[in-house]
């Protein structure tokens, strides 16, 4: 079972995007089931988790819907208000049309302008109400949140969390220590994992030594594969994301690729 834990649809016809600015023009259209199902059925991915892309309940309950109704989306990681009354937000989403279908939740924190938001209390008490709920959380941070990242997750061990597009590291700069002290410290907090995502931004001989660490720190069962499609499409189609993605695990034994691409997302979401 290979799933991309990574991948969103998005209409600007109808909803705005902030982050769709003139410079990711060329993704600044629609992209729905029908352009993500024969790049899957080409590849052999058998499902999917669609991320939020708007930050709004109303996008998540559209999500929700749509992966009622489409045969490959197995989870949907969404949006709540994280300062409000979580539990209440999670159980209408539940109850909404495909409410079964709600794996997770994200709230865009690199946009935020305080890099403590995740330590907030207000914020603290919404992650214990996610992680009451069953649900992941995932982290979409960069180096200036990373510390933030790691005390929630500290704070909060019974939610499990997980670090989207291997933490942001600046990866044509070379390895960074502070990106890879970083990443060791969520990675000795047992209830974080890492998505080997966001490859676009540079080619598998660039890529493979920040893959190689967080290999190195997290293991085979706590790594998950996503394409990041269709932002990836500024880079590198869905072919190019997926060879990448061979190339720079191509270390691994048959049995941790096989976690790497599928069981672990399988295990961590509860599809």
């Amino acid at each position: 079972m290979v799933v991309d834990s990574h991948q969103h649809f998005w209409d600007p016809r109808t909803a705005h995007y902030a982050w769709l600015t003139d410079e990711r023009a060329a993704i600044r259209r629609p992209f729905t089931p029908d352009d993500l199902r024969p790049l899957l059925r080409a590849h052999g991915v058998d499902s999917t988790i669609v991320i939020e892309a708007r930050s709004s309940l109303e996008e998540t309950r559209e999500l929700l819907a749509l992966a009622e109704a489409t045969d490959f989306l197995a989870g949907v990681v969404g949006w709540v208000d994280l300062t409000g009354p979580v539990a209440a937000q999670v159980a209408a989403l539940q109850a909404a049309p495909g409410g079964r279908h709600l794996s997770g939740i994200r709230h865009q924190v690199r946009a935020e302008p305080d890099p403590g938001w995740l330590t907030r209390l207000d914020v603290l008490r919404g992650l214990a109400a996610l992680g009451d709920a069953g649900l992941v959380y995932d982290l979409l941070v960069t180096g200036r949140e990373m510390d933030a990242a790691h005390q929630a997750a500290r704070r909060v061990p019974g939610l499990a969390f997980v670090v989207e597009h291997l933490g942001a590291p600046a990866v044509r700069a070379g390895v960074e220590p502070a990106w890879a002290a970083g990443m060791e410290r969520l990675a000795d907090l047992p209830n974080v994992s890492c998505k080997v995502s966001g490859l676009v931004v540079a080619g598998a001989e660039q890529l493979a030594p920040f893959v190689d660490h967080v290999v190195a720190c997290f293991g085979a069962d706590r790594l998950l594969f996503g394409t990041d499609w269709p932002v990836c499409l500024l880079g590198a189609s869905y072919d190019e994301i997926l060879a990448r993605f061979d190339a720079v695990t191509a270390a691994l034994p048959d049995a941790a690729r096989a976690k790497v691409r599928g069981e672990n997302a399988r295990r961590i979401y509860r599809l």
